[in-house]
């Protein structure tokens, strides 16, 4: 009972953080100043070297920042176990990705770092929350989000009696 408990918690986690790196991300975004803070470039570096890492198919590289547990998830597709992922990178073919946008947030011993990915060759996107542990530098969790992927938007239909484009007619009233 308590796993699954823990499992709706921890999907329920992931929603909301890839809700408030969306709302950080569109709140950076109006920023004029594109300088990053100390925790930001260290992030960054320590992105790129996973990215460096992911790109050159060099595990032992990249197995130095990840956690025991760590776990790959992403809405509308199924989650990733460590292992599951790396795999999946490791036969993906080699692409290189742009770090943009990236904001850092401390709380105690846990930092949540959101960025984007931009594909240079096909200019795909990705919104990524990395979840670390910020004193030993490993990273916990990964929220992955492809824009192609997420939600179609409601559609929110005409009012019963409302007329159609084609019933509307000009008054002169504005």
């Amino acid at each position: 009972m308590q796993f699954c408990v823990e499992k709706i918690a921890r999907k329920h986690l992931a929603y909301f953080l890839i809700f408030v790196a969306t709302l950080i991300c569109i709140n950076s975004s109006a920023k004029a100043d594109s300088a990053l803070t100390y925790r930001g470039q260290q992030y960054f570096e320590i992105e790129s070297r996973i990215e460096e890492a992911i790109k050159n198919k060099t595990p032992y590289t990249l197995n130095k920042f990840l956690s025991e547990n760590f776990s790959v998830h992403r809405p509308f597709l199924e989650n990733l176990s460590g292992k599951e992922w790396l795999e999946r990178k490791f036969i993906e073919p080699r692409q290189e990705w742009l770090i943009r946008d990236i904001e850092v947030q401390t709380f105690d011993n846990i930092s949540i770092v959101s960025f984007s990915k931009v594909n240079i060759a096909s200019k795909e996107q990705q919104f990524i929350v990395d979840v670390w542990v910020d004193s030993e530098k490993k990273l916990l969790s990964r929220y992955e989000v492809f824009p192609s992927l997420s939600a179609p938007p409601i559609k929110a239909g005409p009012s019963k009696g409302a007329p159609t484009k084609n019933q509307i007619r000009p008054d002169g009233r504005g």
